[in-house]
């Protein structure tokens, strides 16, 4: 061989290797750099993924939440006030009258152990008709109110109590109706 082949090669084989050190020192430290970075940005994606489904939960948990309470500031209506029940006697009046149905009432005592919850217990004595009395009964049983119907009496007047009342049929009702407890 020449000299002039020679160096070729030999220039060759330097470039050949300076290709290899370039190889090593710079594109393999690069490749491993993108190799971690790609690993951390799945990483924070997978982590972004979980604190998006994460935050879609507690945003729907906050919209029940908001609805829940919307339903329990109703639910307030339906509690006779324990120590004022003027709004259900003006229920009962109101109702009555509408029913064309004379109306008694009386606060019972309240029985110990009676129920879980508190509760008010009323005597009721409706004197009308016959199907103003049901349609009275009708009304009390769809009140806006929680009421229990723990008893009912019906009995048809007398001849001599029709003549004085005006009314053929009386009514007894025992009911109970559950109450706020704002002691």
């Amino acid at each position: 061989m020449t000299e002039f082949k020679k160096k070729i090669l030999f220039v060759l084989a330097c470039l050949f290797l300076v290709f290899i050190l370039f190889g090593f020192l710079i594109i393999y430290p690069l490749l491993r750099s993108i190799r971690e970075n790609s690993k951390e940005l799945l990483s924070i994606k997978n982590h972004l993924a979980t604190v998006t489904k994460k935050n879609k939960a507690f945003l729907s948990w906050e919209e029940d939440y908001s609805n829940l309470q919307i339903a329990a500031e109703g639910l307030d209506d339906v509690f006779v006030s324990s120590e004022m029940p003027v709004d259900f006697l003006g229920f009962l009046e109101k109702t009555a009258g509408d029913s064309r149905v004379g109306i008694e009432t009386s606060l019972l005592p309240a029985q110990p152990g009676d129920s879980y919850f508190s509760a008010l217990n009323f005597r009721l004595v409706l004197k009308g008709s016959g199907s103003d009395c049901l349609k009275m009964l009708e009304r009390i049983e769809s009140a806006p109110y929680l009421i229990e119907i723990r008893s009912l009496d019906a009995r048809e007047m007398s001849e001599k109590e029709q003549e004085i009342e005006g009314q053929d049929v009386v009514f007894v009702l025992l009911i109970r109706t559950f109450s706020s407890n704002e002691d």
